[in-house]
C-alpha cells in the first residue's frame, strides 16, 4: 500500500465539500452531520461538523501517525474516513456492539485495506485482558502513534481505557478523548453519570505533578489531545487516579461531586 501526501494542503486537496453535509474523499461520499437522523443510509456517516473534521485533518497532518487505535465503531464513518484519508499501516478499531457494519466492510474490501484495518465487535472498551490482546496481535507488540477514544463518553470507561492504554502509547504520542464536553451542551439531557470532563481536571493535574507522564494536554470543544512524555512512562499498570497531588484529589472530588447524578 503506497504511501499518501499527509501535509495538510495534500489532505485537503483529496476532500471535496459538496455542502456542509457531504463529503467526498477520493470516491467515497460521506454523510456530515453530528446531530440529527441521516437522509442517507447508503453513506458512510462522519458523526461530526463541518468544522470539526476541518480542524481533525490539521491535525493528523501535524501527527502524521501509521499506527492507529480507535475506540468506537458505531456507524462506520470515522474508521473509512481515518484510514481512507491517511493510508495507515495499521488502524485498530473497538466497539461494545456486536453487530457489524456492513457499509464499512464494503469500503474496506473495495479499497483494499482488509490487511491495514482490524476491525473487533462485541468489545468493551474497559476489558484490559481484550485491549491487550487486540493490540499486541494486531500491531505485533508495537506502541501505537494515536489512540482516539470516541466510545462511551462517559467518565468510568474512559478513564478505565486511558489508565490501559495511555501506558501503551508510543513516547511522544498523542491520545484523543473525543466529546468531552458533551454533558455542557444546552440540549444534553440531565445525566445519571459523573462528567467525562472530571478526567479533563485529572489530565491537567498530573501535568505538574508527574512531570514525566504527560507533557501537553490541549482542550478545546470537540476534543481534548494528551501528549506523552518521551520518557516513555508511565507503565503499566498505571492508575491516573494516583498520578496527581493531594490538594488535585480535592479538586477532582469536588469536581466529581457537583456532576454526580445528585447534582441540581
Amino acid at each position: 500500500m503506497s504511501q499518501v501526501d499527509q501535509s495538510a494542503s495534500g489532505l485537503r486537496q483529496r476532500l471535496e465539500w459538496r455542502d456542509e453535509h457531504t463529503l467526498c474523499l477520493d470516491d467515497v461520499v460521506f454523510d456530515v452531520r453530528a446531530l440529527g437522523a441521516s437522509p442517507h443510509a447508503d453513506r458512510l456517516r462522519l458523526m461530526k461538523d463541518r468544522p470539526m473534521v476541518e480542524r481533525y485533518v490539521d491535525l493528523l497532518a501535524a501527527l502524521q501517525p501509521r499506527l492507529i487505535v480507535e475506540l468506537g465503531i458505531f456507524q462506520g464513518g470515522s474508521a473509512a474516513f481515518l484510514s481512507g484519508l491517511l493510508r495507515p499501516e495499521r488502524y485498530v478499531a473497538i466497539d461494545i456492539s456486536p453487530w457489524r457494519v456492513e457499509l464499512l466492510d464494503e469500503f474496506v474490501d473495495s479499497h483494499d485495506l482488509r490487511d491495514n484495518v482490524r476491525l473487533h465487535y462485541g468489545t468493551d472498551q474497559a476489558d484490559a485482558t481484550a485491549l491487550e490482546r487486540i493490540l499486541q496481535e494486531d500491531l505485533d507488540g508495537r506502541a501505537p502513534d494515536l489512540i482516539i477514544d470516541d466510545a462511551s463518553h462517559l467518565l468510568d470507561p474512559t478513564r478505565r481505557s486511558f489508565n490501559i492504554l495511555f501506558p501503551r502509547l508510543r513516547p511522544g504520542g498523542t491520545y484523543i478523548i473525543e466529546d468531552w464536553s458533551w454533558s455542557h451542551f444546552l440540549f444534553s439531557p440531565p445525566s445519571t453519570e459523573r462528567s467525562l470532563s472530571v478526567l479533563i481536571y485529572e489530565l491537567l493535574l498530573t501535568m505538574p505533578f508527574a512531570q514525566d507522564v504527560i507533557t501537553d494536554v490541549s482542550v478545546n470543544k470537540y476534543w481534548a489531545a494528551i501528549r506523552k512524555s518521551d520518557s516513555g512512562l508511565p507503565t503499566p499498570p498505571w492508575d491516573i487516579t494516583q498520578a496527581y497531588s493531594p490538594y488535585g484529589h480535592r479538586i477532582v472530588a469536588a469536581a466529581e461531586d457537583a456532576s454526580g447524578p445528585s447534582a441540581s
